[in-house]
């Protein structure tokens, strides 16, 4: 797996000459609520880079740095977790037999 985000051998490529390199960064924030009643709160995070050559003589393709625009999410994702009763395992068990024997 390559994480996006490590972009030092772009960098180390490209040292030398004037470059823009822009990062959007979104933020979620995320609530994971346990089936015990325990709840995390955590943010997840989506990161788009771009680059380019910026001519250092004119200035309308950008200024070359690195940019980094953070982006927040106006909602929060929650995950729940669920315990099925015994009473559920029980009558899956009984469908699963029943389809076995019919």
């Amino acid at each position: 797996m390559v994480d996006e985000s490590d972009s030092s051998s772009e960098f180390k490529k490209n040292y030398w000459r004037a470059m823009m390199f822009q990062y959007y960064v979104k933020i979620v924030p995320t609530m994971y609520a346990r089936a015990d009643g325990q709840t995390l709160y955590t943010n997840q995070f989506a990161v788009t880079r771009h680059q380019k050559q910026v001519s250092t003589l004119f200035g309308d393709q950008g200024l070359p740095g690195l940019f980094v625009i953070y982006e927040l999410a106006p909602l929060m994702i929650k995950y729940g977790e669920k315990q099925k009763s015994f009473f559920h395992f029980l009558t899956s068990v009984c469908a699963i037999v029943g389809g076995v024997f019919t």
